[in-house]
């Protein structure tokens, strides 16, 4: 008995050990992205009692993570800073993420040895991905899908969707945390309701549904419709093969500067879809495949290997918890496959680190390294200036912003990136978003108003009608505006009211 307890013990702080280590890693990379601003404004504006808005007195969901944005929001309560309680969310999930992979392994693999190679290989091939490693933080909803899946992972290989219902909560979750990512679990959620109603779950069933009916009833009477409006504003840029080519771009990319990632995701889902005896098994593989055909569909993303995030993590931590799930029937990791798959995966990373990176290089299918295009967003500039710096914006105007408005009044500009400018200028500063994101006006209007008929992932420009711009008191209308702003000429404003 002394000995097993000592076992369980050496094991126990193995896992946390190695935990701490990954979460080290994220916690050194840690930074805000741009994007991520844009949550933050919402958020700020509920500090503030304007509710969950972009604007005061618009109601419109520019952000895409329901469940995100309200962890967000519970952290920016306790820690009083929206930036802070971002990336500080992303490092305790890291943490929380290793230690319930760890666990779930260790429940399996009995010998120490054994479990310590399989969560170690879990954790290396974690860090070695630069986008993982980015998006861990970032202020985006990574982390959290991260967490989620491990808990499904655990459901459906260990216990075979022995919990139906609990499983159809964590799906649900999911999908209240990306909502684009139902594609992922389509199959396995079909799987667990297929054994739900085997065993008459109904009302397990139904109560694991609520959370999502719930935001859905409330996204349709607060915002008047169910679909994020980020969602028409970069659904339909790309028509036909067009978004497959810059999807299949996007996938080029990824594979080359995260090869290990992407060849992991390759090699996992393939033995998963080997195991048709094993319908939760299978059905998770299934997801994973369609997922991946769907960010190719859509045309990818501008941040490298961000969208390929959560394929890539779900068929990591399956496949490892499938080997652990072998080494329980088998007895010992220690086999020839087990050395073959290593030596791939030396292999594959062999081979990421043969181009080299382009950094803050943005390529020509409009894909970049966004932690190293933002390279003063980062945690350790933050916390040494309490401030961050857009190399690409003068992040100062927001400040001359926020005074002219706190002494004129409330005004409204359009501006590109509305994010960073929007959370920094505060509440009285209504922007008209032009990339469309926040504005359903802009993200509405057809294909033949973009600016480029083949724009820049997740960048969708476009002309903007004039009249449109009046009627919102568009103050960039008038010359000389931002002269207006710099000197606080308060009678500015009645110069736009007139025209």
């Amino acid at each position: 008995m002394k000995t097993i307890f000592s076992e369980n013990r050496i094991t126990y702080l193995g896992i946390l050990f190695g935990a701490a280590a990954v979460t080290l890693a994220v916690y050194g990379a840690a930074w805000i992205s741009d994007d991520a601003f844009i949550t933050l404004r919402y958020v700020s504006n509920v500090s503030n009692g304007y509710g969950p808005v972009f604007n005061t007195g618009e109601r419109v969901q520019g952000y895409t993570h329901p469940l995100w944005f309200m962890m967000l929001l519970a952290g920016s309560v306790v820690l009083k800073d929206p930036i802070l309680a971002a990336i500080s969310l992303g490092i305790g999930l890291t943490f929380l993420t290793m230690v319930s992979a760890g666990l779930a392994i260790a429940s399996q693999v009995k010998k120490f040895e054994d479990s310590m190679a399989l969560t170690g290989l879990f954790g290396l091939i974690l860090i070695a991905s630069n986008p993982w490693l980015s998006f861990q933080t970032s202020g985006l909803e990574n982390s959290m899908t991260h967490f989620i899946l491990t808990l499904i992972a655990i459901e459906c290989i260990f216990f075979q969707t022995a919990h139906p219902a609990w499983l159809l909560a964590l799906a649900g979750l999911l999908v209240l945390n990306r909502p684009d990512l139902v594609l992922l679990v389509i199959p396995i959620s079909l799987v667990a309701l297929a054994r739900g109603w085997q065993r008459r779950q109904f009302g397990a069933v139904i109560l694991a549904a609520l959370p999502v009916i719930s935001w859905l009833t409330f996204a349709w009477i607060y915002y008047g419709d169910i679909i994020p409006n980020t969602a028409y504003a970069k659904m339909g840029i790309y028509t036909g093969w067009d978004g497959i080519r810059q999807g299949w771009a996007y996938f080029l990319d990824w594979a080359t500067y995260d090869t290990l990632a992407a060849g992991s995701t390759l090699i996992f889902t393939g033995v998963l879809l080997t195991q048709k005896r094993s319908a939760p098994t299978f059905s998770l593989a299934v997801g994973n495949v369609f997922y991946i055909l769907f960010i190719i569909w859509i045309g990818g993303d501008f941040m490298r290997g961000r969208f390929f995030l959560p394929v890539f993590f779900s068929s990591l931590i399956a496949g490892i918890l499938f080997f652990a799930s072998k080494v329980r029937a088998e007895k010992s990791i220690f086999s020839s496959e087990a050395g073959i798959l290593v030596f791939v995966l030396l292999v594959l990373y062999g081979i990421q680190h043969l181009p080299a990176d382009p950094g803050r290089t943005i390529n020509e299918a409009g894909i970049v390294n966004e932690r190293a295009f933002y390279p003063q967003y980062r945690l350790d500039y933050y916390l040494r200036h309490g401030t961050i710096i857009n190399p690409y914006l003068d992040l100062n105007f927001a400040d001359h912003l926020r005074s002219y408005t706190d002494l004129c009044g409330p005004i409204t500009i359009k501006y590109r990136n509305p994010g960073t400018i929007g959370y920094f200028a505060g509440p009285k500063v209504n922007i008209i978003d032009t990339l469309g994101l926040t504005d359903p006006t802009i993200a509405k209007l057809p294909r033949e108003y973009l600016v480029a008929s083949h724009p820049r992932p997740g960048h969708p420009d476009k002309h903007i009608p004039l009249e449109y711009l009046r009627n919102r008191n568009d103050l960039t209308l008038l010359p000389d505006w931002k002269q207006a702003i710099y000197e606080l000429d308060c009678s500015f404003l009645t110069q736009i009211q007139s025209d």
